[in-house]
């Protein structure tokens, strides 16, 4: 009887102390988390994460990101100023003055850098073309290695990117001298090897290369650097009582050797001679009357 009494008290005793050990444990784990967190709000720790995301992201594309400050951090929340894209050729072709992102950290666990939400208020876009005629912006996000190694590649996505308040100039598909103000857009981004960009809505007003300033009214579309799917784009513009549709696809079939393809057909129900003329087809200036059709260009 006594032997089963002192073995019962051992028994309790253990138990009582494996629940302090792993009341113990937990406690240590919370404190570290609250640490880690508290220094996560330091400048010295916002600083850090900003080295890790330049170090993780950097090492995986072409063009180089610049994350000037991160001003805070929170669970839902990651707010930054002045941040900086380049290409592969050194250029800035991007910059954000405040980005604010929500991360998905779940999708961390599945070997994806998510983020559920990305605004960028205020900012500047260059583009310029590449070699495949795409615009650098998209190229900067092409893999670094395109060849397959050990591992798989980044893979990354944004779902959902408003971005307000941008200007945008340079050369686009052929289209040099572009000059857009106060554009605003809402597209997602993600690539992993490839790169595939969607866009869900667009607006703003070109000012250049034109002799007459279109405000453009919405643009939709798709966008791959994988050129058997290239561009399809299709947006509506307005030139003060002309309304415009236009269709635009940017391809290059795999079978063949020859360059890319560019079609744009333009629908209107009405064009002045002057419109014509300001597109740069002299001839129409002979014309004294309004024409109304779908309009195809192609390229020289």
């Amino acid at each position: 009887m006594k032997a089963r009494r002192a073995g019962m008290r051992a028994l309790i005793a253990s138990l009582i102390a494996a629940r302090v050990t792993i009341a113990t444990f937990f406690i240590v784990l919370v404190s570290v988390s609250v640490s880690a967190w508290y220094h996560i709000q330091l400048p010295q720790g916002r600083h850090l994460v900003a080295n890790l995301v330049h170090d993780l992201v950097n090492g995986e594309i072409k063009g180089q990101l610049q994350i000037s400050e991160i001003v805070s951090i929170s669970p839902t929340k990651v707010v930054t100023k002045n941040v900086y894209l380049y290409d592969a050729e050194g250029r800035r072709v991007a910059f954000g003055k405040t980005v604010t992102i929500t991360p998905d950290f779940r999708a961390a666990f599945r070997g994806t850098l998510r983020f559920a939400h990305a605004r960028l208020n205020g900012g500047r876009v260059n583009l310029y073309p590449s070699e495949s005629g795409l615009p650098t912006l998209i190229t900067a996000f092409e893999a670094r290695d395109p060849t397959p190694g050990i591992g798989p590649p980044i893979h990354a996505v944004v779902d959902d990117i408003q971005i307000e308040k941008v200007a945008v100039r340079g050369e686009v598909l052929g289209l040099k001298g572009l000059l857009a103000k106060d554009f605003k857009a809402n597209w997602r981004l993600e690539f992993n090897r490839k790169i595939q960009v969607t866009v869900f809505s667009a607006q703003g007003q070109l000012l250049e290369p034109f002799p007459f300033k279109l405000a453009l009214q919405d643009l939709r579309g798709l966008i791959e650097t994988d050129l058997a799917r290239g561009i399809s784009l299709a947006a509506r513009l307005k030139n003060g009582t002309e309304h415009y549709t236009v269709a635009l696809r940017y391809f290059k079939d795999p079978k063949k050797a020859d360059e890319p393809t560019l079609d744009v057909h333009v629908n209107t129900a009405s064009v002045s001679a002057r419109t014509i003329q300001g597109l740069g087809f002299e001839w129409a200036k002979i014309l004294n009357f309004n024409a109304a059709g779908i309009f195809v260009f192609w390229p020289a």
